[in-house]
Protein backbone atom coordinates (compact mmCIF):
# COMPACT_ATOMS: atom_id res chain seq x y z
CA UNK A 1 0.00 0.00 0.00
CA UNK A 2 1.28 3.64 -0.85
CA UNK A 3 1.55 6.22 1.78
CA UNK A 4 -0.48 8.51 -0.57
CA UNK A 5 -3.37 6.05 -0.52
CA UNK A 6 -4.07 6.26 3.29
CA UNK A 7 -7.34 8.17 4.30
CA UNK A 8 -8.01 8.76 8.22
CA UNK A 9 -11.71 9.40 8.63
CA UNK A 10 -12.45 10.96 12.32
CA UNK A 11 -16.18 11.13 13.84
CA UNK A 12 -15.42 14.24 16.17
CA UNK A 13 -16.02 13.64 20.14
CA UNK A 14 -19.09 15.63 21.18
CA UNK A 15 -20.82 13.74 24.05
CA UNK A 16 -21.14 10.11 25.42
CA UNK A 17 -21.95 8.63 22.40
CA UNK A 18 -21.99 4.69 21.10
CA UNK A 19 -23.51 5.01 17.65
CA UNK A 20 -22.10 3.87 14.32
CA UNK A 21 -20.90 6.89 12.61
CA UNK A 22 -22.69 5.77 9.17
CA UNK A 23 -21.50 9.18 7.36
CA UNK A 24 -17.70 7.73 7.51
CA UNK A 25 -18.97 3.93 6.39
CA UNK A 26 -20.68 5.69 3.83
CA UNK A 27 -18.11 7.44 1.98
CA UNK A 28 -15.81 4.71 2.60
CA UNK A 29 -17.75 2.41 0.71
CA UNK A 30 -16.51 2.89 -2.89
CA UNK A 31 -12.38 3.63 -1.66
CA UNK A 32 -12.90 0.00 0.27
CA UNK A 33 -13.50 -1.67 -2.68
CA UNK A 34 -10.72 0.18 -4.95
CA UNK A 35 -8.24 -0.84 -1.97
CA UNK A 36 -7.68 2.47 -0.13
CA UNK A 37 -6.21 2.06 3.56
CA UNK A 38 -8.84 4.10 5.74
CA UNK A 39 -8.37 4.06 9.23
CA UNK A 40 -12.15 5.21 10.71
CA UNK A 41 -10.85 6.62 14.21
CA UNK A 42 -13.84 7.39 16.83
CA UNK A 43 -13.11 10.48 19.32
CA UNK A 44 -16.61 9.17 20.87
CA UNK A 45 -15.87 5.21 21.63
CA UNK A 46 -12.04 5.77 21.67
CA UNK A 47 -10.08 7.22 24.67
CA UNK A 48 -6.59 7.10 22.57
CA UNK A 49 -7.84 8.48 19.43
CA UNK A 50 -5.62 11.66 19.42
CA UNK A 51 -2.57 9.28 20.47
CA UNK A 52 -4.16 7.35 16.81
CA UNK A 53 -4.62 10.55 14.74
CA UNK A 54 -0.86 11.74 15.32
CA UNK A 55 0.49 8.19 14.41
CA UNK A 56 -1.51 7.92 11.14
CA UNK A 57 -1.08 11.72 10.61
CA UNK A 58 2.19 12.02 8.88
CA UNK A 59 1.82 9.55 5.86
CA UNK A 60 -1.98 10.36 5.04
CA UNK A 61 -3.11 12.03 2.37
CA UNK A 62 -6.68 13.15 3.71
CA UNK A 63 -8.21 14.02 6.67
CA UNK A 64 -11.81 13.83 6.29
CA UNK A 65 -14.03 15.39 9.42
CA UNK A 66 -17.93 14.57 10.27
CA UNK A 67 -19.41 16.85 11.90
CA UNK A 68 -23.03 17.99 13.59
CA UNK A 69 -23.65 21.95 14.62
CA UNK A 70 -22.59 21.95 18.29
CA UNK A 71 -19.90 20.48 20.26
CA UNK A 72 -18.38 18.49 17.26
CA UNK A 73 -17.32 21.43 15.49
CA UNK A 74 -15.47 21.92 18.74
CA UNK A 75 -13.20 18.61 18.61
CA UNK A 76 -13.39 18.81 14.49
CA UNK A 77 -11.17 21.87 14.70
CA UNK A 78 -8.53 20.64 17.42
CA UNK A 79 -8.42 17.43 15.33
CA UNK A 80 -7.67 19.72 12.41
CA UNK A 81 -5.52 21.86 13.47
CA UNK A 82 -3.27 18.96 15.10
CA UNK A 83 -2.99 17.15 11.99
CA UNK A 84 -2.06 20.32 9.86
CA UNK A 85 0.66 20.67 11.86
CA UNK A 86 2.14 17.17 11.94
CA UNK A 87 1.41 17.14 8.22
CA UNK A 88 1.14 20.42 6.35
CA UNK A 89 -0.21 18.82 2.99
CA UNK A 90 -2.49 16.61 3.95
CA UNK A 91 -5.80 17.71 2.83
CA UNK A 92 -8.24 18.57 5.44
CA UNK A 93 -12.17 17.52 4.33
CA UNK A 94 -14.89 18.56 6.48
CA UNK A 95 -18.72 16.91 5.65
CA UNK A 96 -22.10 16.32 7.42
CA UNK A 97 -24.91 18.19 8.39
CA UNK A 98 -23.31 21.53 9.74
CA UNK A 99 -20.84 21.68 6.72
CA UNK A 100 -23.47 21.42 4.30
CA UNK A 101 -25.75 24.02 5.40
CA UNK A 102 -23.43 26.87 6.03
CA UNK A 103 -20.39 25.90 3.66
CA UNK A 104 -18.92 29.10 2.86
CA UNK A 105 -18.63 29.81 7.03
CA UNK A 106 -17.16 26.13 7.31
CA UNK A 107 -14.08 26.44 4.51
CA UNK A 108 -13.20 29.99 5.70
CA UNK A 109 -11.42 28.13 8.76
CA UNK A 110 -7.92 28.36 7.95
CA UNK A 111 -7.63 24.57 8.99
CA UNK A 112 -10.17 23.07 6.39
CA UNK A 113 -9.52 23.06 3.07
CA UNK A 114 -12.58 21.42 1.34
CA UNK A 115 -16.15 20.96 2.16
CA UNK A 116 -18.08 18.16 1.04
CA UNK A 117 -21.90 19.28 1.05
CA UNK A 118 -24.61 16.68 1.00
CA UNK A 119 -24.64 12.92 -0.41
CA UNK A 120 -20.80 12.20 -0.25
CA UNK A 121 -20.26 8.99 -1.19
CA UNK A 122 -19.24 9.81 -5.06
CA UNK A 123 -18.54 13.81 -4.56
CA UNK A 124 -15.49 11.96 -1.75
CA UNK A 125 -14.38 9.02 -4.14
CA UNK A 126 -14.53 11.23 -6.72
CA UNK A 127 -12.53 14.02 -4.33
CA UNK A 128 -10.08 11.28 -3.29
CA UNK A 129 -9.12 10.24 -6.70
CA UNK A 130 -8.75 14.17 -7.67
CA UNK A 131 -6.33 15.05 -4.66
CA UNK A 132 -4.15 11.36 -5.50
CA UNK A 133 -3.31 12.08 -8.62
CA UNK A 134 -2.86 16.56 -7.65
CA UNK A 135 -6.07 17.16 -10.81
CA UNK A 136 -8.13 19.97 -10.45
CA UNK A 137 -11.56 20.06 -8.51
CA UNK A 138 -13.43 22.59 -10.56
CA UNK A 139 -15.70 19.48 -11.78
CA UNK A 140 -16.37 17.81 -9.23
CA UNK A 141 -20.02 18.32 -8.20
CA UNK A 142 -21.41 19.35 -4.72
CA UNK A 143 -17.68 21.12 -2.88
CA UNK A 144 -16.77 24.06 -1.90
CA UNK A 145 -12.81 24.42 -1.59
CA UNK A 146 -10.34 27.22 -1.86
CA UNK A 147 -8.11 28.68 -4.41
CA UNK A 148 -5.94 31.51 -4.91
CA UNK A 149 -7.40 33.33 -1.72
CA UNK A 150 -11.27 32.68 -3.36
CA UNK A 151 -13.82 30.45 -2.66
CA UNK A 152 -15.17 28.05 -4.72
CA UNK A 153 -18.49 26.39 -5.02
CA UNK A 154 -19.18 23.98 -7.79
CA UNK A 155 -22.85 22.84 -8.78
CA UNK A 156 -25.05 20.40 -5.93
CA UNK A 157 -24.83 16.83 -6.57
CA UNK A 158 -28.18 15.09 -6.82
CA UNK A 159 -29.36 12.32 -4.63
CA UNK A 160 -28.45 9.29 -5.92
CA UNK A 161 -30.04 5.66 -5.33
CA UNK A 162 -27.80 4.33 -2.79
CA UNK A 163 -28.63 0.86 -3.92
CA UNK A 164 -26.37 1.31 -6.73
CA UNK A 165 -23.60 1.60 -4.26
CA UNK A 166 -21.82 -1.04 -2.14
CA UNK A 167 -22.54 -2.21 0.98
CA UNK A 168 -21.69 -0.74 4.28
CA UNK A 169 -17.53 -1.84 4.65
CA UNK A 170 -18.81 -2.67 8.20
CA UNK A 171 -14.89 -4.52 9.27
CA UNK A 172 -13.55 -1.11 9.11
CA UNK A 173 -14.99 -0.74 12.54
CA UNK A 174 -14.50 -2.30 16.12
CA UNK A 175 -18.55 -3.28 16.22
CA UNK A 176 -19.07 -4.37 19.34
CA UNK A 177 -17.56 -1.26 20.88
CA UNK A 178 -21.34 0.32 19.55
CA UNK A 179 -23.29 -2.38 21.24
CA UNK A 180 -25.02 -0.49 23.98
CA UNK A 181 -28.29 -1.81 26.33
CA UNK A 182 -31.97 -0.30 25.38
CA UNK A 183 -35.03 -1.80 27.57
CA UNK A 184 -32.91 -4.55 28.74
CA UNK A 185 -31.60 -5.63 25.09
CA UNK A 186 -28.45 -5.69 23.36
CA UNK A 187 -28.81 -3.20 21.04
CA UNK A 188 -27.51 -1.24 17.74
CA UNK A 189 -28.26 1.68 15.79
CA UNK A 190 -28.68 1.41 11.57
CA UNK A 191 -29.44 3.94 8.79
CA UNK A 192 -31.07 2.43 6.04
CA UNK A 193 -32.37 5.61 4.03
CA UNK A 194 -31.64 9.50 3.07
CA UNK A 195 -34.15 12.26 2.68
CA UNK A 196 -37.74 13.28 3.60
CA UNK A 197 -40.43 14.67 1.20
CA UNK A 198 -41.80 16.66 4.26
CA UNK A 199 -41.77 19.96 4.79
CA UNK A 200 -41.33 20.48 8.96
CA UNK A 201 -40.73 23.97 10.17
CA UNK A 202 -37.63 23.06 12.57
CA UNK A 203 -36.05 20.68 10.27
CA UNK A 204 -32.78 20.57 7.73
CA UNK A 205 -33.23 17.24 6.10
CA UNK A 206 -35.32 19.02 3.28
CA UNK A 207 -32.61 21.22 2.39
CA UNK A 208 -29.70 19.18 2.27
CA UNK A 209 -31.78 16.41 0.39
CA UNK A 210 -34.21 18.91 -1.24
CA UNK A 211 -37.43 16.64 0.29
CA UNK A 212 -35.71 13.78 -1.66
CA UNK A 213 -35.94 10.16 -0.72
CA UNK A 214 -34.25 7.66 -1.23
CA UNK A 215 -34.22 3.92 0.81
CA UNK A 216 -31.95 0.69 1.03
CA UNK A 217 -34.17 -2.33 -0.40
CA UNK A 218 -35.64 -4.22 2.13
CA UNK A 219 -33.21 -7.42 1.09
CA UNK A 220 -30.30 -4.84 1.40
CA UNK A 221 -31.54 -3.87 4.80
CA UNK A 222 -31.86 -7.25 6.21
CA UNK A 223 -28.49 -8.79 5.19
CA UNK A 224 -26.87 -5.39 7.03
CA UNK A 225 -29.20 -6.53 10.18
CA UNK A 226 -28.27 -9.88 9.78
CA UNK A 227 -24.77 -9.12 9.71
CA UNK A 228 -24.82 -6.87 12.78
CA UNK A 229 -26.64 -9.43 14.40
CA UNK A 230 -23.93 -12.40 13.92
CA UNK A 231 -21.11 -10.15 14.82
CA UNK A 232 -22.34 -8.63 18.11
CA UNK A 233 -24.75 -11.13 18.64
CA UNK A 234 -27.93 -7.70 19.32
CA UNK A 235 -31.10 -8.21 20.07
CA UNK A 236 -32.61 -4.74 19.25
CA UNK A 237 -31.88 -2.37 16.28
CA UNK A 238 -32.63 0.85 16.20
CA UNK A 239 -33.12 2.74 12.86
CA UNK A 240 -32.16 5.86 12.51
CA UNK A 241 -33.34 7.30 9.34
CA UNK A 242 -34.91 10.69 9.48
CA UNK A 243 -38.26 9.08 7.64
CA UNK A 244 -38.05 5.19 7.18
CA UNK A 245 -41.55 5.01 6.67
CA UNK A 246 -41.47 7.54 3.72
CA UNK A 247 -42.65 4.48 1.30
CA UNK A 248 -45.05 1.78 2.71
CA UNK A 249 -44.24 -0.66 0.08
CA UNK A 250 -40.54 -0.22 1.41
CA UNK A 251 -41.41 -0.99 4.90
CA UNK A 252 -43.95 -3.74 4.22
CA UNK A 253 -41.79 -5.77 2.21
CA UNK A 254 -39.12 -4.91 5.29
CA UNK A 255 -41.59 -6.31 7.79
CA UNK A 256 -42.60 -9.55 5.50
CA UNK A 257 -39.56 -10.38 4.68
CA UNK A 258 -37.62 -9.83 8.08
CA UNK A 259 -40.26 -12.24 9.24
CA UNK A 260 -39.99 -14.74 6.89
CA UNK A 261 -35.57 -14.82 7.53
CA UNK A 262 -36.50 -15.31 11.33
CA UNK A 263 -33.92 -13.13 12.43
CA UNK A 264 -35.76 -13.03 16.20
CA UNK A 265 -34.63 -9.07 16.86
CA UNK A 266 -36.85 -6.52 17.56
CA UNK A 267 -36.40 -3.01 15.97
CA UNK A 268 -37.89 0.36 16.50
CA UNK A 269 -38.11 3.46 14.19
CA UNK A 270 -39.27 7.11 13.88
CA UNK A 271 -42.81 7.94 11.95
CA UNK A 272 -45.32 10.09 11.60
CA UNK A 273 -48.17 10.35 13.64
CA UNK A 274 -50.72 10.28 10.49
CA UNK A 275 -48.94 6.78 9.25
CA UNK A 276 -50.80 5.35 12.36
CA UNK A 277 -54.06 5.47 9.58
CA UNK A 278 -52.25 2.81 7.59
CA UNK A 279 -54.67 -0.33 7.22
CA UNK A 280 -54.90 -2.72 10.75
CA UNK A 281 -53.26 -5.69 8.93
CA UNK A 282 -49.84 -4.41 7.85
CA UNK A 283 -49.63 -3.18 11.97
CA UNK A 284 -49.73 -6.64 12.56
CA UNK A 285 -47.34 -7.56 10.52
CA UNK A 286 -45.47 -4.96 11.64
CA UNK A 287 -45.64 -6.19 15.47
CA UNK A 288 -44.96 -9.60 13.94
CA UNK A 289 -41.75 -8.57 11.99
CA UNK A 290 -40.40 -7.61 15.76
CA UNK A 291 -41.52 -3.91 15.50
CA UNK A 292 -40.78 -2.53 19.18
CA UNK A 293 -41.14 0.90 19.97
CA UNK A 294 -41.71 4.32 17.74
CA UNK A 295 -40.16 7.68 17.52
CA UNK A 296 -43.41 10.44 17.21
CA UNK A 297 -42.80 13.96 16.61
CA UNK A 298 -46.25 15.31 18.08
CA UNK A 299 -44.15 18.64 18.49
CA UNK A 300 -46.86 20.88 20.37
CA UNK A 301 -50.54 20.60 21.74
CA UNK A 302 -51.32 23.76 19.50
CA UNK A 303 -53.13 23.26 16.82
CA UNK A 304 -51.76 27.36 15.75
CA UNK A 305 -48.40 26.25 16.24
CA UNK A 306 -48.71 23.06 14.08
CA UNK A 307 -49.59 24.88 11.12
CA UNK A 308 -46.84 27.19 11.85
CA UNK A 309 -44.47 24.25 11.64
CA UNK A 310 -46.14 23.10 8.58
CA UNK A 311 -46.00 19.45 10.29
CA UNK A 312 -49.71 18.57 8.00
CA UNK A 313 -50.96 16.27 11.03
CA UNK A 314 -53.39 16.89 13.78
CA UNK A 315 -53.77 16.68 17.17
CA UNK A 316 -56.13 13.71 16.43
CA UNK A 317 -53.58 12.62 14.21
CA UNK A 318 -51.67 12.12 16.99
CA UNK A 319 -54.20 10.64 19.87
CA UNK A 320 -54.75 8.30 17.23
CA UNK A 321 -51.68 7.20 17.03
CA UNK A 322 -51.70 6.72 20.27
CA UNK A 323 -54.63 4.33 20.25
CA UNK A 324 -53.23 2.65 17.71
CA UNK A 325 -49.52 2.10 19.35
CA UNK A 326 -51.69 0.82 22.76
CA UNK A 327 -53.92 -1.32 20.95
CA UNK A 328 -51.08 -3.65 19.19
CA UNK A 329 -48.89 -3.19 22.27
CA UNK A 330 -46.51 -0.96 20.56
CA UNK A 331 -44.21 1.59 23.26
CA UNK A 332 -44.06 4.79 21.58
CA UNK A 333 -41.73 8.22 22.75
CA UNK A 334 -43.53 11.50 21.54
CA UNK A 335 -41.03 14.52 21.41
CA UNK A 336 -42.32 17.81 21.90
CA UNK A 337 -40.95 21.52 21.09
CA UNK A 338 -41.36 24.29 23.60
CA UNK A 339 -40.11 28.12 23.34
CA UNK A 340 -41.23 28.03 19.44
CA UNK A 341 -40.86 31.45 17.61
CA UNK A 342 -44.25 33.52 18.05
CA UNK A 343 -45.54 30.86 20.94
CA UNK A 344 -47.62 32.61 23.40
CA UNK A 345 -48.18 31.44 26.71
CA UNK A 346 -52.08 29.62 25.61
CA UNK A 347 -49.59 27.61 22.96
CA UNK A 348 -47.57 26.05 25.82
CA UNK A 349 -50.05 25.42 28.91
CA UNK A 350 -52.33 23.54 25.64
CA UNK A 351 -48.55 21.26 24.93
CA UNK A 352 -48.13 20.68 28.67
CA UNK A 353 -52.01 19.77 28.19
CA UNK A 354 -51.69 17.96 25.72
CA UNK A 355 -48.68 16.08 26.86
CA UNK A 356 -50.57 15.09 30.15
CA UNK A 357 -53.46 13.67 28.26
CA UNK A 358 -51.26 11.75 26.31
CA UNK A 359 -49.18 10.15 29.38
CA UNK A 360 -52.46 9.32 31.42
CA UNK A 361 -53.44 7.33 28.05
CA UNK A 362 -50.84 4.25 28.63
CA UNK A 363 -47.36 3.39 31.00
CA UNK A 364 -46.05 2.60 27.50
CA UNK A 365 -46.43 6.32 26.24
CA UNK A 366 -43.67 8.55 26.72
CA UNK A 367 -42.54 11.93 26.33
CA UNK A 368 -39.35 14.05 25.49
CA UNK A 369 -39.44 17.24 25.74
CA UNK A 370 -36.98 19.93 24.09
CA UNK A 371 -36.12 23.90 23.84
CA UNK A 372 -36.61 25.09 20.43
CA UNK A 373 -33.04 25.52 18.10
CA UNK A 374 -32.95 27.43 15.09
CA UNK A 375 -30.81 25.53 13.12
CA UNK A 376 -29.52 27.07 9.74
CA UNK A 377 -31.19 25.75 6.64
CA UNK A 378 -34.78 24.99 8.36
CA UNK A 379 -37.70 27.13 6.81
CA UNK A 380 -38.41 28.70 10.74
CA UNK A 381 -34.68 30.04 10.59
CA UNK A 382 -35.40 33.52 8.76
CA UNK A 383 -38.33 33.69 11.16
CA UNK A 384 -35.62 33.67 14.15
CA UNK A 385 -33.25 35.89 12.77
CA UNK A 386 -36.27 38.16 12.39
CA UNK A 387 -37.44 37.98 16.37
CA UNK A 388 -34.37 38.53 17.18
CA UNK A 389 -31.68 35.07 17.01
CA UNK A 390 -28.09 36.43 16.80
CA UNK A 391 -26.07 33.52 15.08
CA UNK A 392 -22.58 33.21 15.67
CA UNK A 393 -20.61 34.63 12.71
CA UNK A 394 -17.85 31.95 12.73
CA UNK A 395 -17.32 28.22 12.76
CA UNK A 396 -15.73 28.25 16.10
CA UNK A 397 -19.49 30.07 17.18
CA UNK A 398 -21.12 27.52 16.26
CA UNK A 399 -18.96 24.78 18.52
CA UNK A 400 -21.03 26.70 21.25
CA UNK A 401 -24.50 26.06 20.06
CA UNK A 402 -26.09 23.32 21.95
CA UNK A 403 -29.72 22.42 23.51
CA UNK A 404 -28.23 23.32 26.62
CA UNK A 405 -26.54 26.97 25.51
CA UNK A 406 -29.08 28.30 23.22
CA UNK A 407 -29.61 32.16 22.87
CA UNK A 408 -32.60 33.21 21.83
CA UNK A 409 -34.84 36.46 22.93
CA UNK A 410 -38.10 34.87 23.12
CA UNK A 411 -36.50 31.69 25.42
CA UNK A 412 -35.40 32.96 28.98
CA UNK A 413 -33.54 30.88 31.68
CA UNK A 414 -36.55 30.13 33.44
CA UNK A 415 -37.99 27.89 30.33
CA UNK A 416 -34.72 26.34 29.57
CA UNK A 417 -34.53 25.17 33.30
CA UNK A 418 -38.06 24.10 32.83
CA UNK A 419 -37.26 21.61 29.70
CA UNK A 420 -34.53 20.22 31.84
CA UNK A 421 -36.50 19.64 34.89
CA UNK A 422 -39.21 18.25 33.02
CA UNK A 423 -37.10 15.40 31.44
CA UNK A 424 -34.76 14.26 33.72
CA UNK A 425 -37.18 14.65 37.01
CA UNK A 426 -41.26 15.14 36.92
CA UNK A 427 -41.81 12.97 33.93
CA UNK A 428 -39.60 10.19 34.70
CA UNK A 429 -40.21 10.56 38.23
CA UNK A 430 -43.78 10.69 38.18
CA UNK A 431 -44.39 8.09 35.80
CA UNK A 432 -42.11 5.36 36.08
CA UNK A 433 -40.02 5.45 39.37
CA UNK A 434 -43.50 4.34 41.53
CA UNK A 435 -41.37 1.39 42.28
CA UNK A 436 -37.92 2.08 43.44
CA UNK A 437 -35.59 -0.84 42.11
CA UNK A 438 -35.54 -3.33 45.48
CA UNK A 439 -31.63 -3.52 45.23
CA UNK A 440 -31.22 0.19 46.00
CA UNK A 441 -30.03 1.35 49.25
CA UNK A 442 -32.51 2.41 51.78
CA UNK A 443 -31.58 6.21 51.49
CA UNK A 444 -31.82 5.82 48.08
CA UNK A 445 -35.55 4.43 48.55
CA UNK A 446 -36.41 6.91 50.93
CA UNK A 447 -34.84 9.94 48.69
CA UNK A 448 -36.87 8.13 45.17
CA UNK A 449 -39.90 7.82 47.05
CA UNK A 450 -40.18 11.34 48.15
CA UNK A 451 -39.38 12.38 44.56
CA UNK A 452 -42.06 10.69 43.15
CA UNK A 453 -44.90 11.85 45.09
CA UNK A 454 -43.17 15.53 44.55
CA UNK A 455 -43.21 14.96 40.68
CA UNK A 456 -46.78 14.51 40.67
CA UNK A 457 -47.92 16.81 43.10
CA UNK A 458 -45.85 19.18 40.36
CA UNK A 459 -47.37 17.93 37.88
CA UNK A 460 -50.96 17.61 38.66
CA UNK A 461 -50.74 21.17 39.98
CA UNK A 462 -49.05 22.24 36.64
CA UNK A 463 -46.43 23.99 39.55
CA UNK A 464 -43.13 24.19 38.24
CA UNK A 465 -41.58 27.02 40.37
CA UNK A 466 -39.11 26.69 43.33
CA UNK A 467 -37.89 23.63 42.05
CA UNK A 468 -35.34 23.12 45.33
CA UNK A 469 -36.81 19.38 45.29
CA UNK A 470 -35.16 19.02 41.19
CA UNK A 471 -31.66 21.15 42.35
CA UNK A 472 -31.51 18.90 45.31
CA UNK A 473 -31.81 16.01 42.79
CA UNK A 474 -29.31 17.27 40.50
CA UNK A 475 -26.37 17.55 43.67
CA UNK A 476 -27.29 14.16 44.69
CA UNK A 477 -26.63 12.61 41.27
CA UNK A 478 -23.35 14.50 41.16
CA UNK A 479 -22.23 13.29 44.31
CA UNK A 480 -23.10 9.84 43.34
CA UNK A 481 -21.07 9.87 40.17
CA UNK A 482 -17.56 11.32 42.70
Amino acid sequence: MEKRNLIILCNPKFSPNYKIPYSLLAISRILDKEGFEIKIIDGNIDKNYIKKIKKYSDEALILGITSLTGLQIRDGLRVSKLVKEINPSIKVVWGGWHPTLLPIQTIKNPYIDIVVRGQGEITFTELVHAIARNSKLKNILGITYKKNGKIVNTPNRPLIDINKLPPYPFHLLNLKKYVRRLYGFKSINYISSYGCPYRCGFCSVQTVYKKMYCGLTPERMINDMELLINECNIEYITIEDSNFFANFKRVKDFCSKLTKRKLNIKWSAAIRANYFRWNNNFWKLAKKSGAFLFGIGAETGSPRMLKLLKKDITLEDIIYSAKKAIHYDFFAEYSFIIGLPLETKKDYEMTIEFIDKILSMSDKLSVMVFLYTPYPGTPLYPLALKLGFKPPKSLEGWANFTLNNINVPWINEKKKRLVNQLNFYIIPHMKYLKHVVPKSSKSRKLLYSLLYHIAKLRWERKFFSLPIDYKLLQIYEKFKKL
